[in-house]
C-alpha cells in the first residue's frame, strides 16, 4: 500500500503493459486488473506529455467508459489536491519504475485542470460513440445528412415491423418475383417462423449487403448461390429424378448380377433383391414414381446416410464385383438426391433473399426519409468513410492531427467491422511520425478465453488474424508490438483458479478457447485465503412421475403446472441450500462474517424456465432476490392488467377483455383487504351468468343501479375511465389511473414491490410513444404489443439480494459465492434460418438435418464446432466469476445427449486434482448422492459478530403521504412580474382610435429611450441631440410628428417636480425583488431618486393620461403600490412619492396614498410595463 490512497503497487506485467513508450498487446486473465492497467496507461501517457485530447480509448459498453473516466479523473483530482507532496511523489513512483522529479510532481497537479478544460471530457467512448463523432465531423465525406439522428433499438424495431408489413402488402398486390418468393417461404414456414426469418435478415442486413456488394446485383448473387450448390435453376426436382431413372443412367446389367447375389442371403437381402428386380423391370415413368419411396431406401437411410446392412461382410467377400456395383449405385443415388436437396435449398435461399432484400430496402428508405442511422449504420458508414480511396487521405490527415494514442478494451469481443475501423485509424501509427513529435502508440487488451459474444459479431478467428497483421506491420516498421500476458488474479481464491487450470489442461477442452500451444495458467494474489469448490450431482428425472407432470388431471389452459421435472426439483434444492446458509448464519471464511444474500450469484447458460423457477422459489421462501437480469414487460401481470384496461377502454363491448379488467386490482376499492381487490370469482359469475345477449358492461350498469356497493363503485370507476379515454393522451391517462385513482398502490399491494419496475417501464414506454407518434390510446396499445420490450436491469449489486442471471450478463461481475446451476447436458438447437458458408461467404437457407447436402452440411458442421468452442469459453467466464466459493450442478434431461457437458468436464478435472474429497450429500431424495469438494487456503479468524438474521421482510411500510395530493404551492413561489399584464384595461393614444397599436408603441419607445439617455447631456445640447437622433432613428416619421416627440421629451425633462429623477445620482431601470405580505414581487423601476427625507419613483407609460378625475388603470396602481411597499421595507423613515409619466403627452400623474390604497395586491396579479420589445429597442 502507498499513502492514503491505498493503491496496490502494480505487478511487473501490469507496469510493462502500461508503459506509454511502446505499443502493447495484452492478454489478461479474468480478474487480473485489466481496468487498472488501462487507467494506469492513460495516466502515464498524460504524465509523459501526451495531450489529453490526443488519447482515444474505445470500450465495449457505456458503463465501462463511464467507469474508466471516473477512475482516471478520481486519481487526477486526488493528485491535484493531495496536501503532502511526499505522498504524491510516492504514489507517482509506484505507478512506474521511473524516477520522480519535482517537475513531474508539478505536472501531475496540473493534469486535472487540463482534463477539465476539455469541451467533452476525456475521449473514452464506445465504438458507436466514436463512429458518431466521425460522421458528425465528416458528414459530407461520409455521405450522410449533417443533421442525422441516431435511432435506438426500439425505434429501429418499429421501423423494421413497418418494413415487414409493407413487403407483405406489396406481395399481396403483385404476381412478380416478390410474390412468388413469398409463396415459397409461406409453404415452408409458419406465420411466426416467416416473421422471424424476415427479422433475421433485417438484423444481418450489413452482412447481406456486403455479400451483395461483391456481385453486380441480386440476380448475380443468387446465380452464385446456385453454382455453389451445383444446382441448375432451369430444372425442377422431378427433372433430376426422371433423368436418374432413364435407361443408361444406371448399370442395369450389374444390378441384375447384384440381385442374383442378394438372393443367396438372408431375409433382408432377399427383400432388397425383390425390390431392385421390380424396379429394373419397370418402365421409366414407373421407375420415377417408386424411385424415392421404394428404391432409395435400399441404399440410403432416412437421414440420407449410406446403408451398411444390405450387403453383409460375408456377401461382400463372396461377391466382390457385385459389392462394387452396389457401392457405385449407392453413390449415384446419394448424388441424385443431394442434387435435389441442393436445388431445394437454392430455391428457398433465392426466395428468402428476395423477400429479405425487399424488407431491407423498405427499412433503408424509411431511415433515409428521417435522416436516421441505427447502430449498425454508424459502424458501417464510419468504416466506409475511412475505406473510401477518394476520401481516406483527407480524413486520415485530419484525424492524424488529433489521435496519437489509441487504446482498445475487450478486444476479443470486437467485431470484424469494428476491427476494420480500428485498423484504418492506426494505419499511420507504424508508417511514420505523422503530425506528432512523440511516438504514437496502440494498446490492445483482451482475453480470447472470454470471447463469448459471437451473436453480436465477435469473431475469434478474425481477432487472431488482426493481432498477427498488426504485429507484422509494427515489426516491419521497426516499432515492434510488445506482447504481455497478465496471469495474476486479484479476484479468485486458489481453489477456484486451480480448478480452472485443471479444466483447461485437457487439450480437448482447451480447443477453441486459446491457441493450442498456449497453456492456460493462473496465479492468485490470494494464495492463503480460504476457498472452496464443490460439484453437486446432476438431478435425475423422476421416472415415477414421467408422463404425469401435474397434480391436477385437468389443468386449466395456460395455468401453472406443479411439475416434478428435474429442473424444478433442482431449483428447490438450490434455494434450500441458500436458505440454510442464511438461517444458520454460515460464515464466509475469508471475511469472517455470516453469508449475506448479496454474496450469492447464480449463473445460467441461458434465460428460461430455470431462471423463473429459481426467482419464484426464492420469493416464496422470503429470501431477498434481485429477479431476472432481463424482464419482458409485456408478459408481466401488472402490465397485462394495464393493457387489458386500455383494450377495454377502446372496445368496452368486448366481454372477455372487460371480464379480465374486472378481476384486476385496478378496479378495486381503497380497502387494504385482498377481498376488495377487483371482483371475486363469485361476483363476476353472478354478473356474467344469465345475461344472454346483454353486454357485460350493460349488465354491470344494471347491477350498479340495482345493487350499488361494489358493483356501483366498480362501474363508477370504469365510467370515469371511459370518459377520460376519449380525450386524454395515453401517458396522462395511465398516470391518472395509477396515481390519483390508486391503481399503483393496489397493484403493488397485490403483486408485491417487484411489480413497480414493470409499471414504471410501462409508463416510460407511454411517454416514449407520445414523443414520436400521435398521442392515441389505440395506437399506443398496438405499438407496445408489436415489440416484446425487455427491461435490462443493472447487473451491479445495488441491494443485498441473491442475483440470478446468465453467464453473458455476468461478464465483468464477481461474487463471493457462485452457483453454476445448469451445467448438465443440453441440446443446442439453432432456430436461425440464415446460414453462412465460411468458404465462399455466401448466405444459404439453413436446411433441416435430413435436407442437407455437402455444402450446407459442412457449413453447419463448422458452425457447430465454433459453437462448441464458444460454449467452452463461456464455461471459463462462468468459473472465473467466483471469488471464494464455486458450486457446479445441473439436471439430467430425459433425452440423453452424447455431447460433453460442463458438469462432466468439471468432474473429470476435479478427480484429477490432489486433495479432492468425496462427501455424502442430502440431495433431492437421490440415494447415496455424493459431492466432490476441493478446499484450499486457511480460514481467517475474526471475532464473532452479532448480526441479525439476513432473511428479512423486504416489504417496508409505505408512508400515507405518498398517496396524498401535493399541497398547493405558496404564492411566494411565483413572483409577480410587473412587466406582465393580467387586466386588459385599455390605454388611449393621442393618435385616436384609428391609429395602429404599432405606431403608438413606436412613439412610446422613442420617448422612453430619449428620457434614458438625454439627462447625461448638458441642458444646452439636449434639443439639438434630440433632433439629430430622431432623424436617424425615426426617419420614416413625418417631421411634424418627430417635432411633437421632441417637444414632449423636453417638457418632461424641464418639469421641476421631475428634476430629481433626472439627476446624475438617480437610479435608472432599477431591478427590485421582494415579498409584500405573501406575494413575491420581481420588477424594474424606470427612474428613482433617493433623497434625505423622500424617495421619488417614476414609471413611464405609453398613451395619454386619463381624462378629468378618472384614476389611472387599476393594474398601474397595483404596480406602483408593490414598488412603494417594497421600498418602504428598505427605507421605513422616508416618504415615498409615486408618479406615472405618460409618454404620449408628457403629462405627469402623481399618485396619492388614497389612489394606491384602492389597489391592494392579491396572489397571481400581473402588472404592465414596457414590453420586452420596447425595452430591447
Amino acid at each position: 500500500m502507498t499513502g492514503s490512497s491505498s493503491r496496490i503497487r502494480p505487478t511487473p506485467e501490469q507496469m510493462r503493459s502500461a508503459d506509454p513508450k511502446h505499443s502493447v498487446w495484452v492478454t489478461a486473465n479474468a480478474g487480473t486488473g485489466k481496468t487498472r492497467v488501462l487507467s494506469d496507461r492513460i495516466l502515464r501517457l498524460l504524465l509523459a506529455g501526451a495531450r489529453p485530447e490526443s488519447i482515444l480509448a474505445i470500450t465495449f459498453t457505456k458503463a465501462a467508459a463511464a467507469e474508466m473516466i471516473a477512475r482516471v479523473e478520481a486519481v487526477l483530482s486526488r493528485w491535484a489536491t493531495m496536501p503532502d507532496e511526499r505522498e504524491l511523489t510516492l504514489e507517482l513512483a509506484d505507478l512506474s519504475d521511473e524516477e520522480v522529479h519535482l517537475q513531474r510532481v508539478r505536472q501531475a497537479r496540473r493534469l486535472f485542470a487540463q482534463v477539465l478544460d476539455l469541451p467533452k471530457g476525456l475521449p473514452i467512448m464506445t465504438i458507436h460513440a466514436l463512429s458518431t463523432a466521425l460522421l458528425r465531423r465528416f458528414p459530407i465525406e461520409a455521405g450522410v445528412a449533417p443533421h442525422f439522428e441516431t435511432i435506438d433499438d426500439r425505434t429501429a424495431s418499429e421501423m423494421m415491423i413497418e418494413a415487414r408489413e409493407e413487403i407483405l402488402t406489396l406481395a399481396q398486390n403483385d404476381d412478380g418475383p416478390l410474390a412468388r418468393a413469398l409463396d415459397v417461404l409461406a409453404t415452408s414456414l409458419s406465420e411466426t417462423s416467416l416473421t422471424s426469418a424476415i427479422q433475421e435478415m433485417l438484423d444481418q442486413r450489413v452482412r447481406l449487403e456486403r455479400a451483395l456488394e461483391r456481385h453486380s446485383d441480386l440476380d448475380d448473387l443468387i446465380a452464385s448461390i446456385y453454382r455453389r450448390l451445383d444446382a441448375d435453376p432451369t430444372l425442377q426436382p422431378a427433372d433430376i429424378l426422371l433423368r436418374a431413372c432413364r435407361d443408361g443412367e444406371y448399370d442395369a446389367e450389374g444390378l441384375a448380377q447384384l440381385v442374383a447375389a442378394l438372393r443367396t442371403g438372408s431375409k433382408t437381402q432377399l427383400s432388397a433383391a425383390v425390390e431392385i428386380a421390380t424396379w429394373l423391370s419397370m418402365a421409366a415413368p414407373d421407375r420415377l414414381r417408386s424411385f424415392e419411396a421404394n428404391y432409395k431406401p435400399l441404399f440410403l437411410k432416412a437421414d440420407n446416410g449410406p446403408r451398411g446392412d444390405v450387403l453383409t461382410k460375408k456377401l461382400r467377400e463372396r461377391f466382390p464385383a457385385e459389392a462394387n456395383v452396389y457401392d457405385r449405385e449407392q453413390a449415384r443415388v446419394s448424388q441424385v438426391f443431394a442434387r435435389v436437396r441442393g436445388l431445394f435449398i437454392a430455391r428457398r435461399t433465392e426466395a428468402m433473399l428476395r423477400v429479405g432484400f425487399a424488407a431491407i430496402q423498405s427499412y433503408e428508405r424509411q431511415k433515409s426519409q428521417r435522416a436516421a442511422l441505427d447502430f449498425e449504420d454508424l459502424i458501417e458508414r464510419a468504416r466506409k468513410l475511412l475505406a473510401s480511396p477518394d476520401r481516406t487521405e483527407w480524413v486520415l490527415f485530419k484525424l492524424d492531427e488529433r489521435i496519437a494514442h489509441l487504446l482498445v478494451d475487450e478486444a476479443q469481443d470486437t467485431s470484424p467491422a469494428q476491427w476494420d475501423l480500428v485498423e484504418r485509424l492506426t494505419e499511420d501509427f507504424f508508417s511514420g511520425e505523422g503530425a506528432h513529435t512523440l511516438p504514437r502508440t496502440l494498446f490492445v487488451v483482451g482475453d480470447e478465453k472470454q470471447s463469448i459474444y459471437s451473436f453480436q459479431g465477435a469473431d475469434l478467428v478474425n481477432f487472431r488474424s488482426v493481432r498477427d497483421r498488426i504485429a507484422e506491420r509494427a515489426a516491419n516498421a521497426g516499432k515492434p508490438m510488445h506482447v504481455e500476458r497478465i496471469e495474476r488474479s486479484f479476484r479468485s481464491s486458489r481453489a477456484v483458479l486451480e480448478l480452472v487450470d485443471a479444466v483447461y489442461a485437457n487439450p480437448e477442452v482447451r480447443q477453441g478457447v486459446t491457441d493450442a500451444a498456449v497453456e492456460i495458467r493462473h496465479q492468485t494474489q490470494r494464495v492463503n485465503d480460504a476457498g472452496q469448490v464443490e460439484l453437486w450431482p446432476l438431478v435425475e428425472p423422476d421416472d415415477q412421475n414421467h408422463g404425469h407432470e401435474t397434480e391436477d388431471a385437468w389443468p386449466l389452459p395456460g395455468g401453472q403446472t406443479l411439475s416434478h421435472e428435474a429442473n424444478r426439483r433442482l431449483a428447490e434444492a438450490i434455494v434450500d441450500r441458500v436458505q440454510g446458509w442464511l438461517e444458520t448464519k454460515e460464515r464466509l471464511a475469508h471475511a469472517g462474517r455470516p453469508i449475506r444474500p448479496g454474496d450469492i450469484l447464480i449463473l445460467l447458460q441461458q434465460r428460461g424456465t430455470v431462471q423463473d423457477l429459481l426467482v419464484r422459489a426464492f420469493k416464496r421462501r422470503n429470501v431477498p432476490v434481485a429477479g431476472a437480469d432481463r424482464l419482458n414487460i409485456i408478459t408481466h401481470i401488472a402490465v397485462a392488467d394495464l393493457l387489458a384496461l386500455g383494450n377495454a377502454m377502446l372496445l368496452p363491448e368486448d366481454d372477455l377483455t372487460l371480464g379480465c379488467l374486472l378481476k384486476s386490482p385496478l378496479v378495486g376499492s381503497e380497502s387494504d383487504l385482498p377481498a376488495d381487490w377487483g371482483l371475486s370469482e363469485e361476483e363476476l359469475f353472478a354478473l356474467a351468468h344469465g345475461r344472454e345477449q346483454q353486454s357485460l358492461l350493460e349488465r354491470l350498469r344494471q347491477f350498479a343501479e340495482g345493487h350499488g356497493g361494489r358493483y356501483g363503485q366498480v362501474y363508477g370507476r370504469i365510467r370515469e375511465w371511459l370518459r377520460r379515454a376519449d380525450f386524454m393522451p395515453p401517458y396522462e391517462f395511465f398516470v391518472r389511473v395509477l396515481g390519483e385513482d390508486g391503481g399503483r398502490r393496489r397493484l403493488l399491494a397485490r403483486l408485491g414491490s417487484d411489480a413497480l419496475e414493470p409499471i414504471e417501464a410501462f409508463l416510460s414506454q407511454a411517454l416514449a410513444y407520445e414523443e414520436g407518434h400521435p398521442a392515441s390510446l389505440q395506437g399506443f396499445v398496438y405499438w407496445l404489443r408489436q415489440d416484446e420490450r425487455q427491461i435490462k436491469r443493472d447487473p451491479e449489486q445495488s441491494q443485498d439480494a441473491v442475483r440470478v442471471m446468465t453467464v453473458h450478463g455476468s461478464k465483468g461481475l464477481e461474487a463471493p459465492i457462485v452457483i453454476l446451476a445448469d451445467a448438465g447436458p443440453r441440446q443446442n438447437i439453432s432456430r436461425s434460418r440464415l446460414l453462412w458458408d465460411p468458404r465462399s461467404g455466401l448466405p444459404f437457407w439453413r436446411p433441416n438435418k435430413e435436407e442437407r447436402e455437402d455444402v450446407t452440411g459442412n457449413a453447419i458442421a463448422e458452425q457447430d464446432v465454433r459453437s462448441g468452442d464458444e460454449r467452452r469459453r463461456l464455461l471459463y467466464v462462468a468459473l472465473t466469476r467466483a471469488r471464494d466459493r464455486l458450486y457446479v450442478t445441473g439436471w439430467q434431461p430425459r433425452k440423453k445427449s452424447n455431447d460433453s457437458d460442463w458438469h462432466s468436464i468439471v468432474e473429470t478435472a476435479m478427480r484429477s486434482m490432489p486433495g479432492v474429497e468425496s462427501l455424502p450429500l442430502d440431495w433431492v431424495g437421490q440415494a447415496d448422492a455424493r459431492a466432490l469438494r476441493i478446499s484450499r487456503g486457511v480460514p481467517a479468524t475474526y471475532a464473532a459478530a452479532s448480526e441479525a438474521n439476513t432473511i428479512v421482510d423486504r416489504e417496508t411500510s409505505i408512508p400515507p403521504w405518498l398517496y396524498q395530493p401535493a399541497r398547493e404551492e405558496t404564492t411566494k413561489s411565483r413572483p409577480l412580474a410587473p412587466s406582465h399584464q393580467s387586466d386588459d384595461e385599455p390605454t388611449t393614444s393621442s393618435l385616436g382610435d384609428h391609429a395602429s397599436h404599432t405606431i403608438a408603441l413606436r412613439r412610446g419607445v422613442l420617448v422612453h429611450t430619449l428620457l434614458g439617455s438625454l439627462p447625461s447631456l448638458p441642458a444646452s445640447e439636449r434639443s439639438a441631440a434630440t433632433e439629430i437622433w430622431l432623424r436617424r432613428r425615426a426617419a420614416e416619421m413625418p417631421a411634424e410628428e418627430r417635432a411633437g416627440i421632441a417637444k414632449t421629451v423636453m417638457r418632461i425633462l424641464k418639469s421641476a417636480d421631475l428634476e430629481p429623477i433626472f439627476a446624475n445620482d438617480a437610479f435608472v431601470e432599477q431591478p427590485i425583488v421582494g415579498v409584500v405580505g405573501e406575494v413575491a414581487v420581481s420588477g424594474q423601476i424606470d427612474r428613482m431618486a433617493i433623497r434625505d427625507r423622500e424617495i421619488i419613483l417614476v414609471d413611464f407609460k405609453t398613451g395619454t393620461a386619463p381624462s378629468g378625475d378618472r384614476a389611472p388603470p387599476l393594474r398601474y396602481l397595483k404596480q406602483m403600490q408593490s414598488y412603494k411597499a417594497l421600498l418602504a421595507q428598505l427605507y421605513p423613515d422616508k416618504q415615498i412619492r409615486c408618479a406615472l409619466v405618460w409618454t404620449d403627452t408628457g403629462v405627469v400623474s402623481w399618485l396619492s396614498d388614497v389612489d394606491l390604497s384602492s389597489a391592494p395586491l392579491r396572489p397571481f396579479d400581473r402588472f404592465p410595463n414596457l414590453t420586452t420589445e420596447e425595452a430591447n429597442i
